[in-house]
């Protein structure tokens, strides 16, 4: 490099980064002149480098991204879209603190990042779930040796908060509200849909996308598996579930008669719309006398909550519900049998005794798994 004063006291410097190209700059101090050198031939240093495997390349935030979807690949759109916002707001936040690379990231970037998520007035929930992605990217990195610690490991999620005994029962709906709801007039398609939501705990699109393929008909279980366009929302909500009676009985009654591979067809025989649901689901319940927002996940809060009160242990219904195991060496040893827990189900249906036996169930479909 060569730095030069010139006439009017300014310092011109000249210097050639490691693509060879010339970089000619004027500054009114010799530090910001000698500063500007520095940087371009540190660069050019750190490029030869790695071209000698003397050390290994620095990792772009645009790399860091590309690695973490790279494990990603099976996300549903739902969750696909989540990330993808996240991932853009830290992209964002990381521009503004002008970093290129991942190891520039300091565990004093991390506390402003949260402090950022803070002052946006954002729910604990949201909070943690920008903070868990954030982790997330840089745990992919120390996990391809592209940097040595994670800076964000420090950071600690935000306390949710503890809902009143009034909030928590609007999470769910009440055995009076159950059975005020199945007392409602309704097709028996969409019947079959809420009981299928209430006795089985299954996510909306974990129901709308069960096949013949998935009863085991020797042992009563529902088989939630990956399949075709379907992918669970995470490994372990691959599970077995115990088939109702209620639900095998309608089953029994429409085994030939079916033309749809769904369990919870629509009533043209397609997918079921969760839109087409949850407006159906809103207009029972508001005839049913239901006050609170009614939603169909809702049936799914129920399904652990009613257990819950009947004695069942989280274990059991974290199973079910194909939640993930707390992490304990206790749960990681502990394997459940679901062909054991029909009795679990027997619970709810026992809520619905009157109900069913007053209404009609109709066919769940309209196809037999014997013709499959």
């Amino acid at each position: 490099m060569n730095i030069k004063k010139m006439p009017n006291g300014r310092y011109r410097v000249q210097v050639y980064d490691e693509h060879g190209v010339r970089h000619r700059k004027t500054f009114d101090k010799k530090a910001d002149a000698e500063a500007f050198a520095v940087k371009i031939t540190t660069a050019k240093y750190e490029r030869q480098k790695i071209k000698n495997n003397l050390s290994k390349s620095r990792s772009t935030f645009e790399q860091a991204v590309t690695d973490y979807w790279s494990n990603r690949s099976q996300l549903r759109p739902k969750t696909n879209a989540k990330y993808k916002c996240e991932l853009a707001f830290i992209d964002e936040f990381r521009k503004q603190q002008n970093i290129r690379y991942v190891d520039e990231f300091t565990r004093g970037h991390a506390d402003k990042f949260k402090q950022v998520l803070l002052a946006n007035n954002a729910s604990p929930k949201t909070i943690n779930s920008y903070l868990t992605r954030l982790k997330g990217l840089f745990t992919e990195q120390v996990n391809r040796d592209n940097i040595d610690k994670n800076p964000v490991s420090h950071i600690k999620s935000v306390p949710l908060k503890r809902k009143s005994l009034f909030e928590r029962e609007q999470d769910y709906y009440t055995e009076e509200e159950i059975k005020a709801f199945f007392s409602q007039e309704m097709e028996d398609v969409y019947r079959n849909a809420f009981l299928g939501l209430y006795l089985t705990g299954l996510r909306f699109e974990e129901l709308a996308n069960l096949t013949w393929q998935r009863i085991d008909q020797v042992n009563n279980l529902i088989k939630v598996r990956s399949a075709g366009a379907f992918v669970t929302k995470t490994p372990s909500a691959e599970r077995d579930i115990p088939l109702a009676q209620t639900l095998r009985k309608i089953l029994d009654q429409q085994v030939r008669t079916s033309e749809t591979d769904y369990l919870f067809p629509s009533l043209s025989g397609g997918k079921l719309s969760e839109r087409t649901m949850l407006t159906i689901c809103k207009e029972i319940g508001k005839s049913a006398g239901i006050q609170k927002n009614l939603t169909l996940h809702k049936f799914r809060h129920t399904f652990t909550s009613l257990l819950s009160q009947y004695g069942i242990s989280y274990e059991v219904r974290e199973y079910l519900l194909g939640h993930k195991p707390s992490g304990s060496l206790t749960s990681h040893y502990t394997k459940q049998n679901p062909s054991k827990f029909h009795f679990v189900i027997k619970i709810l249906e026992g809520i619905l005794s009157d109900n069913t036996e007053n209404n009609k169930t109709g066919g769940l479909a309209q196809a037999g798994p014997s013709e499959r």
